[in-house]
């Protein structure tokens, strides 16, 4: 290869890094105006926990994140659309997967509280700025050096047409924790 071919290359990549970028960017803001209303039905959430996981594994793998799951084995039943449920289990693990560039612990649970269900994602990154933690769930909002700053805005979205709640917990020395609190489906 010449050097000419080589730089071409290379400009080449940069080019198509960069529209994948703006492409991310295009559909976060597609999604910002319209986030359908959740088509809900019966939904067993260890299950759609699982599926995320099982999806990010190689991903997960690759950027030494370990993964520690403690799922409990009682029913874990809502009413819930399982494609968006499922979009926002897959951003909140990228995010942790994002905070721990060095590879790092993430650890997932579920369990039946007095408020309902609940999933939790703590991740062994630096954590989030006291500063800005009243920010992160703002539209465009973001820390990251690309990002739309709407992953965690539509998150949010979402599990408020759920009836739910997503809370984020980041004390001083490190890691971020996010909880998402469901409603549970009472069997009958």
């Amino acid at each position: 290869l010449t050097d000419s071919t080589s730089e071409v290359k290379e400009v080449l990549a940069a080019i198509l890094q960069e529209v994948d970028h703006l492409t991310d960017v295009t559909e976060d803001c597609l999604r910002l105006t319209r986030i359908p209303q959740p088509s809900l039905a019966p939904t067993d959430v260890n299950q759609i926990v699982q599926r995320a996981l099982d999806f990010l594994s190689p991903e997960l793998k690759s950027h030494k994140v370990q993964v520690e799951r403690q799922l409990t084995t009682l029913p874990m039943r809502t009413l819930a659309d399982e494609g968006q449920l499922r979009q926002v289990l897959l951003n909140l693990i990228r995010n942790s997967q994002q905070a721990m560039p060095r590879g790092g612990t993430l650890r997932i649970a579920t369990c039946q509280s007095t408020s309902g269900i609940e999933i939790s994602l703590s991740d062994s990154g630096p954590g989030i700025p006291e500063r800005l933690q009243n920010q992160i769930f703002e539209p465009f909002f973001t820390t990251k050096e690309r990002g739309s700053g709407l992953g965690l805005f539509v998150s949010q979205q979402i599990i408020q047409a759920h009836h739910g709640q997503i809370t984020c917990d980041s004390p001083p020395g490190g890691g971020a924790q996010f909880r998402l609190t469901l409603n549970a489906l009472v069997p009958g």
